[in-house]
């Protein structure tokens, strides 16, 4: 994918008047290649001339953002003069040779942090967060890139296969550790929370905190507000989804209302509930006036709706 920066191409002339000596010639390629973040004109010129220092300021003139990995843009040669405006440099004297079309793209891969923070990024989201677990011996000026498809987890963090390209043209891997998290808005412990005990409104509240991606956080105050805890949780923790349960409503033994639709009809029967469970929760009831056991959804306190299936209730052997 070719991204166009400015499409006027015109001849920039900086030479004042043709008696005067060339302080530095500006060779620009029609075709270049880029290893950092953003373009520089020493990237896309080879920049010769008399006055040293201004050729080494020229080199050093950012020209333009660089394109992703795997991708190109097309320069204009407007967008190349506005920079060097923009540098504030003497430019009295320089001449340029200009081709017809600029093109960059980027080269295979990049700097380990750049390639690396851009495939987590990709994957997880701008509030991700990362760091090397470990530091293994790289090539130096090595340019990198992430292999997608040999990404791995373990049990708290990444294995990221980077391959790696060397100037001379020959390549390798590593596989690094990599430990990622997220900043996320979570649901918090105000105060310590026994087991069993069911949380309120004043009991926990949203917070941003550093978690792993697939940390069952509960990430809502409607997802615990009334629910019960199946483990206690201290002041200050963040609350995990699966220590929560619904509260029971209908107990093991209790008598309840059996509601059920069939045939579009509603018939109520009198029943006796033979597992505990909370609102939403399938348990077994037994139907007093047929003595069968069947499955029933609570509805509420002492209020169960027998699950039909096939146009009849569903009932347990």
């Amino acid at each position: 994918m070719i991204r166009r920066i400015g499409l006027s191409i015109f001849m920039i002339l900086l030479i004042p008047s043709m008696a005067l000596a060339s302080r530095a010639i500006i060779d620009i390629s029609g075709y270049s290649e880029v290893k950092g973040s953003v373009i520089l004109l020493g990237d896309i010129a080879k920049i010769t001339g008399e006055d040293i220092a201004l050729v080494e300021s020229l080199k050093r003139v950012k020209v333009a953002e660089a394109p992703l990995r795997d991708a190109s843009l097309e320069i204009g040669l407007d967008e190349i003069k506005d920079a060097l405006l923009k540098s504030g440099l003497d430019l009295r004297g320089v001449l340029f040779r200009l081709p017809k079309r600029i093109e960059v793209r980027s080269a295979p891969g990049g700097s380990l942090d750049r390639v690396l923070g851009e495939y987590l990024l990709s994957k997880f989201g701008p509030k991700v967060r990362w760091r090397l677990l470990s530091t293994p011996s790289l090539p130096p000026d090595a340019r990198y890139s992430v292999i997608p498809y040999g990404v791995v987890r373990r049990e708290n963090f990444y294995v990221v296969p980077v391959a790696y390209y060397l100037d001379n043209g020959s390549t390798g891997r590593v596989d690094l550790l990599v430990k990622v998290s997220m900043v996320e808005s979570v649901v918090v412990a105000l105060r310590n929370l026994a087991w069993h005990e069911v949380i309120g409104e004043g009991d926990v509240a949203l917070m941003e905190r550093e978690i792993d991606p697939l940390y069952p956080a509960a990430k809502s105050l409607s997802q615990v507000i009334g629910k019960r805890l199946k483990k206690p949780i201290r002041k200050g923790d963040v609350v995990i989804t699966s220590y929560l349960e619904s509260p029971p409503v209908v107990k093991r033994g209790s008598a309840v209302v059996i509601v059920a639709q069939v045939g579009g009809v509603s018939v109520k029967a009198q029943g006796k509930a033979c597992e505990s469970g909370g609102i939403g929760d399938k348990i077994e009831v037994l139907n007093i006036s047929t003595g069968r056991r069947i499955k029933a959804l609570v509805l509420g306190p002492g209020m169960v709706q027998a699950i039909v299936e096939g146009g009849a209730v569903k009932c347990e052997r």
